[in-house]
């Protein structure tokens, strides 16, 4: 009969099946056809991996597993080439279905009546293709459902190692989503939940998405709590909790690290990670066991890592973690090429982690190491595998060098780095090329290591551009945060001046540049004479609008970014015709050093700091070459020390008087004197600092030697960039004063303030505590807003950051959603106003990096809190110079803020006379020598970021 049969298909059925249940057959038929069944499934059947535990496959006839508590069997007729029910086996109280297949249209059957697991990224390709194919040509109802699920099973599959995973992970879970709506009480919809499940968890792993996450653990738990028989939904909601707390570990050790989160917290973390994980391998089927091993073992050697394990012998741990692995890798079979490469860097990093702490390590083991490695490069040609094994045999290696002292490897530590870089893809690629930098900066190799950071550079900011959410788009940049001042430093040291400041530009406010760009591209292609590139340039941006605000959140907003992630296909098309358009051709790419010089209105200075020192390089408009100005006691962990100083500051109230605050401004500018001294020479200057240099006014922490204008720019960029067609000048001004709600302690000289403002700008509207919705409308139908009220910058993300009214708060996440491009300067007169977010301080993520991306032309922001007094004093002398003296306002705002430091008691109090009132404390009988302003906390807070040749 089995001859006849011809084709032969295991899977295990989940339950209990009655003896009652299967008339006319004798157990002993049973065994007998069952082995014979498994003999022809091990021969036969090699390209379908099915897993006994985990998958169903089911004949013609009904066989639902997943709905009912008691499993339904029916026999199938065989006619027609379908499936029959051959045998059914009962060992050790699993119960496993053999289905009998007809030779014509097995592989139909497979896919169509059951659930199948491609085991290879290569081999998904293929089942997805046939799964396509047959979708195409079949309407029976009962083989759709089981077609689909396979579709989307082999499309997770496909995203291990792919170069955009995203795309084939959201049309799985579409697949599944919408197969668990349809069909929600049907055997492939349970199956469906297990798979949303495994597909959430690599979307987790590729961008740290975890709503999709959640929202399939929640129903994973209804359905385990509905069907606890089912021990299939016992062993996904493990592996999904054991994913989730392992993701939230690597959040709270981000949250430590930047000390939001206490060391107990992670400690609690990680024992929650690593019982989850234990439980997840417990229940895991023996086919998926050594994949569960791994993650324990890699939770545990994690917690070793970062000292976590406490009251446990450290020795002991690490060798169990040692054996863990090497017993999971020994386990793996030799087509679990993905698996191995992921596990191999896990027993490096526990090896190499032992060794910094003992000082030593075994060079044998070392070299067996490597042969494991050596060996898993063999059986791959995965491009995303190989680079991931590349680059830990070079780490490997790296370690046996330091341990034998044989500086001969370091030639071949570097070449497989290098090789790891240019084999990867993605974020791996940026990981990689920032090793291979490291490494080359620590043999002091300068070539080697601008190349590395400036590759990781390059590749950091086109992931960015693909991205689909502000998170997605700054996940990739959060590992560059070092790398553009680190290839500065090395570009300089090699005698590449101009590389280095192309490096430091594409390393600057990359989220802001890209949202010009785009905003701009329709006026570029119509003045150029393409106006269907300009139609569907707008479409896309129209269509795009939204998302780098809004985050979807849960299973249910899957086909919401599915649709996001196909407009971005669109666009990245798009990009490439754009790109053929003469003029256009480095649209959304680095700019050269001949870009960023032409169009330049007065020079630049972009200011680093580097772990070996820093550096200044001053670039002219239309320059032949930048000048490099060293600041030696400008190190980057110098840099750190000043901005942990800073923040405690802010977080303990920032008041102006705070020694912390005094202490940090101190020491920057003890850092900067050579800075000091170069801007003295220009009468116009663009300050551009990156990392914690954006924190502090650079060009004001020397009182003695104030530069005559200064200004503040996210990037080059932004300076030469044409915005298109900006509206023509109105000259409305819009004034909003607004003391804020009780709670926050009001503000006395609000009022006063924007009254006193008005004198100088003819036609100015005043509004009073205005609500928050009708001062969005303000913003688009003014050229000049300025605010004097409460702010707060965004401490875990800067869309929270928001003007505190009255009426309620408006955050930043509703301001960059308008069209601002009218507005052409916006004053804060409010504090904290001007700090840009401490996660990814490159990317101007506050107030006036963001007000630009929005199309503001330039915004005056405070950079910590400030005085009332001194604020307005500051503001009301800044207009005064600007609108009744003729003074740029850039320079007007550099004026003031010098006469606000020289001012004494007596000559404010007389220029204040008729303008505004003054609410100071002071010996009445000294105040012709009292500067109550003398100190940069009070009169350096305010920076002007933008441009000026916008501006009447």
């Amino acid at each position: 009969m089995l001859a006849q049969v011809g084709g032969l298909v295991a899977a295990q059925v989940v339950g209990h099946v009655p003896g009652d249940r299967i008339a006319g057959w004798t157990a002993f038929s049973a065994v007998v056809l069952g082995l014979v069944a498994l003999r022809h499934v091990l021969v036969l059947n090699r390209g379908f991996a099915l897993r006994p535990g985990e998958y169903l496959l089911t004949g013609a006839g009904r066989l639902t597993a997943f709905a009912p508590a008691v499993v339904e069997v029916s026999r199938a007729s065989g006619s027609g080439g379908g499936a029959t029910i051959a045998s059914i086996l009962v060992v050790g109280g699993a119960t496993t279905v053999f289905t009998a297949l007809s030779l014509r249209g097995e592989e139909a059957q497979r896919l169509g009546f059951g659930s199948v697991s491609p085991r290879t990224p290569g081999h998904a390709r293929r089942v997805a293709g046939r799964c396509r194919h047959l979708l195409g040509r079949t309407t029976n109802p009962k083989t759709r459902p089981w077609l689909r699920l396979n579709l989307a099973d082999a499309l997770t599959m496909q995203s291990v190692g792919a170069d955009e995973p995203r795309g084939l992970l959201y049309e799985a879970l579409d697949l599944l989503t919408g197969l668990i709506e349809e069909h929600p009480g049907a055997a492939p919809s349970a199956v469906a939940a297990v798979k949303i499940a495994e597909a959430a968890d690599r979307l987790e792993r590729v961008d740290g998405d975890l709503d999709v996450l959640d929202a399939a653990l929640r129903r994973l738990e209804e359905l385990g709590n509905a069907h606890p028989e089912v021990p299939q939904f016992g062993f996904a909601l493990a592996g999904a909790r054991s994913s989730r707390t392992h993701a939230h570990l690597w959040q709270v050790l981000d949250q430590v690290e930047v000390g939001r989160a206490s060391r107990q917290e992670a400690v609690r973390a990680w024992e929650q990670a690593v019982a989850d994980c234990r439980r997840a391998r417990d229940l895991a089927p023996a086919t998926r066991r050594a994949e569960f091993a791994i993650d324990l073992a890699s939770v545990r050697s994690l917690g070793v890592q970062l000292d976590l394990a406490d009251g446990q012998d450290r020795g002991a741990v690490v060798t169990a973690a040692k054996e863990d692995l090497r017993a999971a890798i020994d386990a793996l079979p030799r087509h679990a090429a993905e698996l191995m490469a992921a596990t191999l860097p896990m027993l490096v990093a526990v090896v190499c982690w032992e060794a910094s702490e003992t000082g030593r390590a075994d060079p044998d083991e070392l070299r067996s190491v490597e042969r494991r490695i050596r060996r898993s490069l063999r059986r791959t040609r995965d491009p995303a595998f190989r680079g991931a094994l590349l680059n830990t045999l070079a780490t490997v290696t790296a370690l046996r060098s330091t341990v034998t002292g044989a500086d001969s490897l370091v030639t071949t530590v570097l070449d497989l780095y290098r090789r790891a870089a240019e084999t990867a893809s993605g974020g791996a690629e940026v990981r990689y090329a920032l090793e291979w930098a490291d490494a080359a900066a620590a043999h002091d190799l300068a070539d080697q290591a601008a190349e590395g950071y400036t590759r990781a550079l390059r590749q950091a900011r086109m992931v960015s551009t693909t991205g689909l959410t502000r998170d997605q788009r700054a996940f990739p940049l959060r590992r560059v945060r070092r790398a553009a001042a680190e290839a500065a430093y090395w570009l300089a040291d090699s005698g590449r001046l101009a590389d280095a400041v192309v490096a430091l530009e594409t390393g600057r406010a990359i989220t802001l540049t890209d949202a010009v760009e785009r905003r701009r591209l329709p006026d570029l292609l119509r003045a150029r004479d393409h106006p269907d590139l300009a139609e569907a340039a707008g479409e896309l941006a129209a269509e795009l609008a939204a998302e780098p605000v809004f985050r979807p959140k849960g299973a249910q907003s899957v086909p919401v970014r599915r649709r996001l992630f196909s407009a971005q296909r669109r666009w990245l098309a798009l990009v490439d015709r754009i790109r053929g358009v003469p003029g256009l051709e480095g649209f959304l790419l680095p700019p050269g050093y001949p870009e960023l010089v032409t169009g330049l209105p007065h020079p630049v200075v972009y200011v680093t700091a580097a772990e070996r020192g820093g550096l200044a390089l001053v670039v002219e408009p239309d320059g032949d070459a930048p000048r490099l100005v060293r600041l030696p006691e400008l190190t980057s962990a110098d840099v750190d020390k000043a901005v942990a100083v800073f923040r405690r500051s802010r977080e303990i109230g920032g008041a102006p008087g705070d020694s912390r605050l005094r202490r940090a401004l101190g020491l920057m500018g003890d850092m900067l004197t050579e800075l000091h001294a170069e801007l003295g020479e220009h009468g116009k200057v663009t300050l551009i600092p990156l990392g914690g240099l954006g924190l502090f006014p650079l060009h004001l922490l020397d009182p003695e030697n104030i530069p005559a204008q200064v200004s503040y720019a996210p990037n080059a960029r932004v300076l030469t960039g044409s915005e298109g067609r900006p509206r023509a000048f109105i000259g409305s001004s819009a004034l909003i004063a607004d003391s804020g709600p009780p709670e926050s302690g009001g503000l006395r000289t609000a009022e006063a303030e924007v009254r006193a403002i008005g004198r100088y700008l003819s036609g100015a509207s005043v509004f009073r505590s205005p609500r928050p919705g009708d001062v969005l409308d303000l913003l688009t139908g003014h050229d000049l807003c300025h605010f004097a009220c409460h702010a707060e910058a965004g401490r875990d993300d800067p869309l929270d950051g928001h003007l505190n009214l009255s009426h309620g708060r408006l955050e930043l996440r509703d301001i960059v959603t308008k069209d601002l491009s009218g507005l052409r300067l916006v004053v804060l007169s409010a504090c904290e106003s001007g700090v840009p977010h401490d996660d990814l301080l490159d990317e101007s993520l506050g107030f006036p990096g963001m007000l630009i991306e929005a199309g503001a032309g330039a915004v005056i922001g405070s950079l910590w809190k400030v005085r009332d007094d001194a604020a307005t004093a500051l503001m009301v002398r800044f207009y005064d110079l600007w609108q009744r003296r003729g003074v740029p306002p850039g320079k007007a705002l550099g004026q003031a803020q010098r006469w606000l430091r020289n001012v004494t008691v007596e000559q404010l109090e007389i220029y204040a006379a008729g303008r505004f009132t003054l609410h100071l404390r002071h010996p009445g009988h000294d105040a012709g020598n009292i500067r109550p302003f003398r100190h940069p906390a009070d009169w350096a807070a305010f920076i002007y970021m933008g441009r000026e040749d916008h501006l009447p």
